[in-house]
């Protein structure tokens, strides 16, 4: 069973994105998915620019930001930079209005008054902290991203049956075509966030290199930067409080029993329910979002505690020197199944109810709790006639 339930672990994901944290009958996801099908918006990062020394609206800054303008439009994935140097000016410069739809001028133009076209900047209400901070020594760079065609088409069907569904008038063809829309979304969105993930990456390297070349500081923000950043926070909590509780398992199993062999069998047995509900979850392609990522911490105490009261008992019954050891195991599994399924049963229901919840990560996580204490309980079951036996 372990073998075959990790042939699916790699299948095991991790999900930050919006769609794990809202209910597809939310009224405000499904005004939100209907206006953003009418006005369609990219998304972006934003990034800031404060040098050093001297102003932003030194000859040499606006040359740097030009510079890493280019560097950022040289990445796979960005489609258009804004910043304080693309920015149309209309009180600064000699250009008759009637002739400034045809040639903008900007703070690079050549007939501007850098002097006029700061004062027209810092007094205007869109770029003055938007653009540029209040005190004039941050700016900032709207990184446009590439739009998936694909992706944002079988999203907007996806919406439309949705909707259809929530008002009762969809048909059997088209629930069909929902279920299939569903898959094929997440396939497609699985792909979009990793060349996301590699975008950000060399948005990253590029801002790095730029800040070690220059005497500059810049800074990073906007939504995909932090959903990518989610996830890896997520991974890493699930390896640190993961390590932090196996370390607390093996202390405290040292402390109470002081034998290698009460330390080993425990520590595998919680090993061993830990990966079964892995490869479940990559079977069941279920997605571990940032609340629900805490499930292997838990199952490893509540395993824990369930191999505590086996060997306590086991301890008990085998002071008989009549008795075998398949008889110690047999009487030691009769006289503690009750009191363990009594236990995971409470602790079911408990869990059982946060899925009455409105939110939708911990509805995931109340269903996920529940799957992994009936796997714990069944594993453990089977895993301590197995291995305690042998």
């Amino acid at each position: 069973m372990l073998i075959s339930m990790l042939f699916f672990a790699p299948n095991f994901k991790l999900d930050a994105s919006a769609d794990s944290l809202i209910l597809e009958n939310d009224k405000d996801l499904i005004t939100y998915r209907n206006i953003a099908q009418r006005y369609q918006t990219k998304e972006f990062l934003v990034i800031t620019y404060t040098p050093n020394e001297g102003s932003i609206f030194d000859g040499d800054n606006l040359n740097l930001i030009t510079k890493l303008k280019n560097n950022l439009l040289k990445i796979n994935g960005v489609e258009s930079v804004m910043s304080i140097v693309d920015v149309p000016l209309v009180e600064s410069s000699d250009i008759p209005i009637s002739e400034i739809v045809d040639n903008v001028p900007t703070l690079l133009s050549g007939n501007v008054d850098i002097e006029k076209a700061k004062k027209e900047i810092m007094n205007s209400p869109i770029y003055k902290n938007l653009i540029i901070s209040s005190d004039s020594k941050t700016t900032a760079l709207q990184v446009n991203i590439k739009n998936n065609p694909k992706l944002r088409d079988i999203g907007n069907l996806r919406t439309n049956l949705n909707n259809k569904k929530l008002n009762g008038t969809i048909n059997l063809e088209e629930t069909k075509t929902l279920d299939e829309l569903k898959i094929e979304y997440k396939n497609i969105k699985t792909k979009h966030d990793s060349f996301i993930h590699q975008m950000l990456i060399n948005v990253r390297d590029v801002k790095s290199n730029f800040e070690n070349q220059n005497n500059v500081e810049l800074r990073m923000g906007g939504i995909p930067m932090i959903a990518d950043d989610m996830i890896t926070y997520v991974r890493n909590d699930l390896i640190n409080f993961g390590l932090g509780v196996l370390i607390f398992i093996i202390v405290t199993l040292i402390i109470i029993f002081k034998k290698l062999k009460w330390v080993i069998l425990p520590l595998l047995s919680c090993v061993y329910a830990v990966a079964i509900m892995i490869g479940l979850l990559g079977l069941l392609d279920w997605q571990v979002t940032v609340i629900s990522s805490n499930f292997i911490s838990l199952m490893l105490i509540l395993t824990l505690s369930m191999n505590i009261h086996l060997i306590v008992r086991y301890r008990q019954v085998s002071t008989n020197i009549s008795n075998t050891q398949y008889d110690n195991i047999c009487e030691t599994t009769s006289k503690m199944v009750r009191p363990c399924l009594y236990t995971a049963l409470t602790t079911i229901v408990a869990f059982a109810s946060l899925i009455f919840s409105d939110i939708k990560p911990v509805i995931d996580f109340g269903y996920m709790m529940t799957l992994g204490l009936i796997v714990t309980f069944l594993t453990h079951s089977y895993y301590c006639h197995v291995f305690y036996v042998s």
